[in-house]
């Protein structure tokens, strides 16, 4: 995530330099949402993380972050990542609160086929022999 090092996580610089030629002319966005794999505040890329909040806040951003799971929003599927919402000028923000799961995943497949519920899920033989296993077995939750 390191700015200059040409690798897909410091494409977040790229961000900086379109917010640098907006600031020019006096049009920076309102506000700005990220989204990222929780890594991105992990012991490695930490500093390369504050050094972007950094840079925001002395747009004029009120930055606000937090991890979330969509399991937590009513979504059937765990998938953990990191959110941040960037408010320009000063603002409070409060992430939503969580809900409760009200469905499986075989709900989202009720009236397709095997073969077509498969196809939404994973392309990757392994993922589709595991999938119709534990259908067999009605371990689908």
């Amino acid at each position: 995530m390191a700015k200059g090092s040409n690798t897909r996580s410091s494409l977040l610089w790229e961000v900086e330099r379109i917010l640098l030629e907006l600031k020019e002319t006096d049009s920076l966005p309102q506000i700005l949402l990220m989204e990222n794999v929780t890594a991105i505040h992990s012991a490695e890329n930490r500093p390369h993380f504050h050094k972007w909040l950094t840079f925001l806040e002395s747009l004029g951003y009120s930055n606000y972050v937090q991890d979330l799971n969509a399991w937590d929003y009513g979504i059937p599927q765990h998938r953990e990542r990191t959110f941040a919402v960037s408010i320009f000028g000063n603002w409070n923000y409060h992430f939503p609160h969580t809900m409760e799961l009200k469905s499986c995943i075989e709900d989202y497949f009720e009236d397709l086929t095997e073969e077509q519920a498969l196809q939404y899920v994973n392309k990757s033989k392994k993922a589709r022999d595991l999938l119709v296993k534990l259908n067999e077995e009605n371990k689908l939750i």
